[in-house]
């Protein structure tokens, strides 16, 4: 039963964040099962670049920062996931930034080997919300390009 408690408890955190808001409730209860939870304090990496991993992360609460080469290149928040890449590109074996903890941060970790395991209908849900983030992502790239353009033009 207290397990029975703390997967609802889960299910309801995932339920609510917008990332999930495609899924069905049974590709919820599915993610539930396959997935860990992970606690990350301020300042401390949930992964660094260059070191091997297939994870992938959704922030349930707190506030991830994304370095590569040690320059910032975005926040993440409660909502936002991390480490797509992993699971749609299978021969990426490296990890391309270092994810880091800004405060305390609640993680929920599925590995992609998991996830490929998992029934057809969670991995095309969960195809079609990596592909939203990574429009969005782009998008986000653009506009930062070009204000970066016009900044430079000056």
């Amino acid at each position: 039963p207290r397990e029975m408690q703390f997967d609802s408890a889960r299910f309801k955190v995932l339920r609510d964040l917008a990332f999930f808001s495609g899924f069905a409730d049974e590709q919820v209860w599915e993610t539930v099962h396959i997935s860990t939870w992970l606690y990350r304090a301020g300042g401390e990496d949930v992964f660094v670049e260059g070191s091997a991993g297939h994870d992938i992360h959704v922030i349930t609460s707190g506030e991830v920062v994304v370095l590569r080469d040690g320059v910032e290149l975005n926040r993440l928040r409660t909502g936002e996931c991390f480490g797509e890449i992993g699971f749609l590109d299978e021969g990426v074996h490296a990890r391309t930034a270092t994810v880091r903890a800004v405060s305390g941060t609640v993680l929920l970790e599925i590995d992609a080997a998991a996830l490929r395991q998992a029934s057809a209908g969670l991995q095309a849900v969960f195809a079609r919300a990596f592909m939203r983030v990574m429009v969005g992502r782009v998008k986000q790239a653009d506009r930062r390009y070009l204000d970066l353009a016009a900044h430079g033009h000056r």
